[in-house]
């Protein structure tokens, strides 16, 4: 092992655990977190929390501030909108994609991923459905093999993340997201374009209406 590799696994250790917390609201929007209380709580030194914080900076889910802070943000109703239709956007073209160069994807990763889903749910391991959806989508875009566009979707993935782990605490709205997800499935397994399609379109809509109108009845609740 590299002198820099305990390091690094630090710096790692903590940004999954502040982004955990974020995600789950740990750390609620518009919480200012100061890197000795976060050095704190984690038990670590103030370099690789540093820098774990610099890296949720540029993900867009905390923004620094002038006196070494950094304000907890979320994404904002427009930006989720946006989020959802430019997201919409890249996964037709993923499927154009499969379709015209006549691919024939592995879709080993995907049936494991839809299997953890509906498991992980069954028994309540909402992080664990939620991990698994996030990575359902980021497998899907990895069909063609387009490294620019695979980033583009890993960061459009990131910013609502906290809507889409409170949406979890809603059983049915869960399952017909997974239930989609398994319609995808099922279109690239019989190879029928038309029909992914449209279960890819129907997905990213439904999704959209589904956390959009989750955060609305939020705000007004916190209205």
């Amino acid at each position: 092992m590299s002198h820099n590799e305990p390091y690094a696994f630090k710096r790692d250790e903590a940004y999954q655990s502040i982004k955990q917390a974020i995600i789950k609201s740990e750390y609620e929007p518009n919480t200012i977190l100061y890197e000795t209380s976060v050095c704190k709580t984690l038990g670590m030194s103030r370099t690789p929390v540093r820098e774990a914080l610099m890296h949720l900076a540029d993900e867009g889910l905390v923004q620094k501030l002038p006196n070494n802070g950094f304000v907890v943000k979320v994404a904002t109703l427009k930006e989720i909108g946006e989020i959802y239709d430019l997201r919409l956007c890249l996964e037709r073209y993923v499927v154009e994609e499969i379709f015209n160069c006549q691919m024939s994807p592995d879709l080993t990763d995907l049936e494991r991923l839809m299997t953890i889903q509906d498991k992980e749910l069954a028994q309540g391991n909402y992080w664990e459905v939620f991990e698994a959806n996030r990575l359902f989508h980021i497998e899907f875009v990895k069909f063609i093999n387009n490294g620019t566009l695979l980033e583009v979707m890993q960061s459009l993935r990131e910013k609502p993340i906290q809507s889409g782990f409170h949406a979890l605490r809603n059983n049915a709205l869960v399952q017909e997201g997974i239930d989609e997800h398994w319609d995808i499935l099922e279109s690239l397994k019989s190879m029928d374009k038309e029909r992914t399609m449209v279960n890819v379109t129907n997905h990213n809509i439904n999704s959209k209406k589904r956390l959009l109108g989750l955060n609305l009845r939020t705000d007004r609740r916190g209205g």
